[in-house]
């Protein structure tokens, strides 16, 4: 079976992590191959795997009516409708899978050019409106099936399109690469410059206000006084930039700059930018933080479980789905910072529990390996071609 999978994105997040972690865990007798627009990292970590990908328009073009950008928007996907249908009668694929709602409409396209079975992806829980729910209502009206990457996704699609072509397969994580390795954890430490006696805090993710980074840092300023030990390293930097984006993540990323400054915190907040060493920075951390207002599926919480090391995140979304409150990790409201602070000072003046959040952490994230994930993703492919054929 020839498979080809569309993404909208040069750039690489949780959605292309865990697409490229699926294109590696595939059976032989399932052949990939990728479309995706050139010039960012995914096309690069795409080659360095081994897969030559094919080019294609970039999609990221914002759900919701703009002047200039939903026209542009719209021209990008019927190019790259077209571009896919192309490539698929080319290599003689069997069907496409889109990464994504944007990559979603593309495949509808390039599906209906081709008469080909289309799997679409959803990995994202979108904010309501015309836009939105009509862009839904098509990718439903045009997919053989479609994946959500948690029932709170799930549940979100299906508010804005019914669909009984809907289910969920959860997102995987090399675990693995988390694990805990002896006598690593302090080298790393020392790397970042961060003492024995000190307890580190970590926050990790595209620099965006849905996902909580100034509220991490307004936690560890409540924390200046009563628990001077605590630092904070926030990893991961601005993705999307452009003017249809719902947030204007620049200005986000400013205004911790002078949130940090303005607290007096520069000697406490570690801003690492983009790493590609986050399974040792797992290591690193003693608790890791998952603040996002509202957060689909929550790899990062994965990452972190397998790593043994305690989380506390947010009860919007996927995570909860992910923790057990109180005996794998900790659920807290978003954006209550004060219920934040006083969890992590609870974490950081008890150790003992921190480990047995972090050992219990362990034995859950093994739930979320690639091969589940693979073999269930494996045989919605098998049976959208076999149900196209019959």
């Amino acid at each position: 079976m020839r498979v080809l999978v569309v993404d909208h994105t040069a750039h690489v997040s949780g959605a292309e992590h865990s697409m490229l972690t699926l294109l590696a865990g595939l059976p032989p007798e399932i052949h990939p191959e990728l479309a995706c627009p050139f010039g960012g990292d995914l096309e690069r970590r795409a080659r360095a795997a081994g897969i030559d990908p094919h080019r294609i328009p970039a999609g990221d073009g914002g759900l919701r009516l703009h002047p200039s950008g939903t026209p542009k928007a719209i021209a990008a996907i019927v190019s790259g409708a077209i571009q896919t249908a192309r490539i698929a009668r080319r290599e003689r694929v069997d069907l496409i899978h889109a990464n994504s709602v944007r990559a979603g409409l593309i495949g509808v396209g390039a599906a209906a050019l081709t008469r080909l079975p289309l799997i679409v992806h959803v990995r994202d829980v979108l904010p309501r409106g015309r836009v939105a729910d009509a862009t839904l209502r098509i990718v439903a009206a045009g997919a053989d099936r479609v994946v959500a990457i948690s029932d709170y996704v799930a549940r979100a699609f299906a508010r804005a399109a019914p669909s009984d072509k809907l289910t969920t397969v959860f997102n995987p994580v090399e675990l693995e690469r988390f694990a805990v390795h002896t006598g690593d954890r302090d080298r790393i430490r020392a790397t970042l410059g961060v003492g024995s006696d000190e307890v580190l805090m970590g926050v990790v993710g595209q620099i965006s206000p849905w996902k909580g980074q100034r509220e991490t840092v307004e936690v560890l300023a409540r924390l200046s006084d009563t628990h001077p030990q605590v630092r904070l390293a926030v990893v991961g930097e601005v993705k999307f930039a452009e003017s249809t984006t719902r947030y204007n993540n620049r200005a986000y990323a400013r205004e911790i700059d002078e949130l940090v400054a303005r607290e007096h915190l520069d000697d406490r907040v570690l801003m690492l930018g983009e790493r590609e060493d986050i399974p040792e920075l797992m290591q690193a951390c003693d608790i890791v933080l998952v603040p996002s207002w509202s957060e689909p599926f929550g790899r990062v919480v994965i990452e972190a479980l397998a790593a043994g090391t305690a989380v506390i995140a947010t009860t919007e979304g996927g995570p909860a789905e992910i923790i057990t409150d109180g005996h794998d990790g900790v659920l807290l409201t978003p954006r209550d910072v004060e219920s934040w602070a006083q969890t992590v000072a609870g974490l950081v003046d008890n150790p003992q529990r921190r480990s047995r959040l972090g050992a219990a952490g362990q034995a859950r994230a093994a739930d979320f390996g690639v091969g589940r994930h693979v073999g269930q993703v494996a045989e919605l492919y098998r049976a959208a071609v076999a149900g196209r054929s019959a």
